[in-house]
């Protein structure tokens, strides 16, 4: 099975080191960068070229600042570099959030409560091609379940 490479954005360092260990520990993922912004993880993108971008959805301001949050970043890496698979990995359960992160191109959204071997199951998904959503809220008012075998890309 090819490695993926992955970068990791969030705004939360313990989050990042676990997220990094979960991923080089399972042996099908390589991770070359880990970014606390979306400005850092637009620039691990452009520098590394990963197949895999997981981004927070929301980061904390810097200096009192709003940087350019993960919705943001998704949208900028799909415009310039369409073939890194994006996924959002958020602890927002809103289906709000859910549509406009598809709107910004993502192809997996993933709520922060999933389980190791979901979120894993969940970036397999989105490397072979797929888009897992795990939304719990949403499952009960959409009816309908709660991992999406796979979405079309959202361009509009």
């Amino acid at each position: 099975m090819k490695t993926a490479r992955v970068v990791i954005a969030d705004d939360h360092a313990l989050a990042r080191e676990g997220l990094r260990v979960m991923l080089d520990r399972s042996g099908r993922f390589d991770v070359v960068g880990e970014a606390a912004s979306g400005e850092e993880a637009l620039a691990l993108c452009e520098q590394h070229r990963p197949d895999l971008a997981l981004l927070d959805i929301r980061y904390g301001t810097r200096g009192g600042e709003a940087g350019i949050d993960g919705l943001e970043a998704a949208r900028l890496l799909s415009d310039t570099q369409p073939e890194i698979a994006i996924i959002i990995l958020t602890m927002h359960d809103n289906a709000d959030y859910l549509r406009a992160a598809i709107a910004a191109g993502a192809r997996g959204f993933i709520t922060k409560d999933a389980s190791r071997d979901e979120l894993l199951a969940a970036i397999d998904l989105v490397a072979a091609g797929g888009s897992p959503i795990r939304l719990r809220s949403c499952a009960a008012r959409w009816w309908r379940p709660v991992a999406a075998p796979c979405l079309p890309r959202w361009n509009g």
